[in-house]
């Protein structure tokens, strides 16, 4: 069991739902939320267009990939899949939501994640197999536990499910170079457990007071994000606990803004900084 899935079960309340697999796109049904797989056609690039649709019931949420300090993200295991080289979630700007008296990123009602999904042969058909867990969330938190699968061929499988895949992916924030927005250096300050985040960011004017969010490893939790204006930039401070022997140097991670109808995504790496004496 690895750090995030070990942190949710100690979240969580200790029951799940699991689903039998559903083809050719149909629903898994779950007491409290309904999954299936999107197929769309493919892109000039030969990636095949995909998206995992997620429908919550009433005054249920779940996680984003990030959800923050009181969450866990969920987890996507490919394994089964053939004739797969790769895939990869986008993420749709997430709510700050709040269950439980937590706060947390995330979605409510209905979601839909486009995945870019990538053929070792890409004159043969991809055969989607994934096994997802994530929790989701009301007055107490559940995870759900469940498999599915599709085939995708690079053709169209519907008007409908084109439409739902090509809305989702227009609600992905855009790289931050695109909006002016780059990541500079992201110091990691101290050691031990509890340890000091501060990240510089250079951007064009595009956000005045945005909300920020941090994503990196799961054994990296960090807390709230503090957001300044100084010379050159913006910097991003927040607490953080470092668990888990690892090296943290050149850890890849991504910040995310967001503001008003403006979202721009930056990515760039861990710096160690010992602690100052």
């Amino acid at each position: 069991m690895n750090f995030a899935r070990s942190a949710l079960a100690a979240l969580l309340i200790p029951t799940s739902a699991t689903g039998g697999a559903a083809l050719a796109g149909g629903w898994v049904e779950a007491d409290v939320a309904r999954v299936r797989l999107l197929a769309g056609e493919a892109r000039e690039t030969g990636e095949l267009r995909a998206a995992l649709d997620i429908e919550l019931k009433d005054g249920w949420k779940t996680y984003w990939r990030a959800p923050g300090s009181t969450g866990v993200a969920p987890e996507f295991d490919w394994s089964a899949s053939a004739n797969l080289k790769s895939a990869e979630v986008l993420w749709p700007r997430p709510k700050r939501l709040e269950s439980a008296g937590a706060e947390f990123w995330g979605y409510d009602s209905h979601v839909a994640l486009p995945i870019r999904v990538t053929p070792e042969d890409p004159e043969k058909p991809v055969e989607l197999d994934v096994q997802i867990y994530f929790g989701v969330c009301r007055d107490i938190c559940t995870p759900l536990d469940l498999e599915l699968k599709r085939s995708l061929t690079g053709e169209q499988a519907s008007v409908e499910e084109s439409r739902r895949i090509a809305e989702a992916e227009t609600l992905v924030p855009p790289d931050g170079a695109a909006a002016g927005v780059t990541l500079g250096e992201a110091r990691l300050i101290g050691e031990g457990v509890r340890r000091s985040l501060v990240i510089e960011l250079a951007e064009s004017g595009s956000f005045e007071a945005p909300e920020a969010i941090f994503a990196g490893p799961p054994s990296l939790v960090v807390g709230p994000v503090e957001v300044s204006h100084e010379e050159g930039g913006m910097v991003l401070r927040a607490q953080a606990m470092a668990f888990g022997k690892r090296d943290w140097e050149g850890a890849p991670i991504s910040v995310t803004l967001l503001e008003g109808p403006f979202a721009a995504e930056a990515r760039g790496e861990i710096k160690l900084v010992a602690a100052a004496p």
